[in-house]
């Protein structure tokens, strides 16, 4: 016992994930955009989105979790490529040591939920064009058949490449099934819920597949 909570001390701090609070609020996140695409009622640059069919509401993957803290351990500063999971990659910095990790996870899915108000989108089709345009995080985001999510973060320390060397912070969620297949749709459009399948309901405070 000893030994096993010499371990935790010396290792905890490295691999810690997010808090159970702020994994809901990474959810929330994702499922509140989710339904907005499922509903019809999400606006990117004034355009209205035509309503999802298919669109299941996501979970939180411990497996997914470990596997995006495991990267996000390496201070990544780009995708790690891995195969058959969707990625998203956020940085941010900050000129005082954080001393609470918790609050990057909203930070970053918000971030990456606002790339349609940057950047717009134009078809529930993801063509090369769609995902160079700068949407890559969102639409993987809302990719219809992506049932899981979990996320990661690092605090990398003063950042050596900088002037300010301000603290790098580095969030990765990874997701299940891989969205961003190109030239494949990002959601069905139909009525909400009307194509969740056989073994799954429709929840209709959200209208997400469950």
């Amino acid at each position: 016992m000893k030994l096993l909570l010499l371990c935790f001390a010396l290792f905890g701090a490295s691999y810690a994930q997010f808090s159970a609070a702020a994994q809901a609020d990474i959810l929330k996140v994702h499922n509140s955009l989710r339904s907005a695409f499922a509903k019809g009622t999400f606006s990117a640059q004034g355009v209205p989105q035509l309503s999802a069919s298919n669109m299941l509401k996501m979970k939180w993957s411990s497996r997914m979790a470990t596997s995006s803290q495991a990267y996000a351990n390496s201070c990544p500063d780009g995708n790690s490529g891995t195969d058959d999971i969707g990625e998203n990659l956020f940085q941010t910095w900050e000129e005082v040591k954080p001393t609470d990790l918790n609050q990057y996870g909203k930070k970053a899915a918000l971030a990456w939920q606002d790339e349609f108000n940057q950047f717009g989108i134009t078809s529930n089709l993801l063509d090369q064009d769609a995902l160079d345009s700068g949407i890559a995080d969102a639409t993987q985001m809302i990719w219809a058949t992506t049932g899981f999510v979990g996320c990661g973060v690092k605090n990398c320390g003063p950042d050596q490449d900088r002037f300010d060397q301000a603290f790098k912070i580095v969030v990765v969620c990874q997701y299940m099934e891989k969205g961003n297949v190109v030239d494949e749709n990002i959601y069905e459009v139909g009525d909400t819920c009307s194509a969740c399948g056989d073994f799954t309901g429709c929840e209709e405070s959200s209208g997400l597949c469950v």
